[in-house]
């Protein structure tokens, strides 16, 4: 996505992307099993200081995520989510830093 933004009282689009590429999938290689990938690119970003009222370029965000879910039944489910696999800390707001690698680990019940 590329975005243009026409503006009349301020500055720059405080926090809005120049451009964004999104890519996700999910994939089934055996049954019972799901496996998701999520590519995230955005750049462009210009944050508002808010202590020195002065604009400041954020850098791009390059985000990778994968998951998977495995039914045990149809009840029972496992899940493993590892979200920021470069580990990368990029601010999508500014003075806000991403934290790096995440995961999240779950069973879920159905009842």
């Amino acid at each position: 996505d590329y975005y243009s933004y026409t503006l009349t009282s301020l500055a720059d689009a405080w926090h809005r992307p120049d451009y964004k590429l999104d890519f996700n999938n999910t994939l089934y290689p055996m049954d019972k099993l799901q496996v998701s990938l999520d590519f995230y690119y955005m750049g462009g970003l210009v944050g508002l200081n808010g202590e020195t009222g002065l604009a400041q370029d954020l850098d791009d965000i390059f985000d990778m995520n994968l998951g998977g879910q495995y039914d045990i039944n149809d009840r029972f489910d496992v899940f493993l989510q590892v979200n920021n696999l470069f580990g990368k800390e990029y601010q999508r707001w500014l003075n806000y830093p991403s934290r790096g690698l995440q995961a999240l680990a779950g069973v879920s019940i159905t009842f």
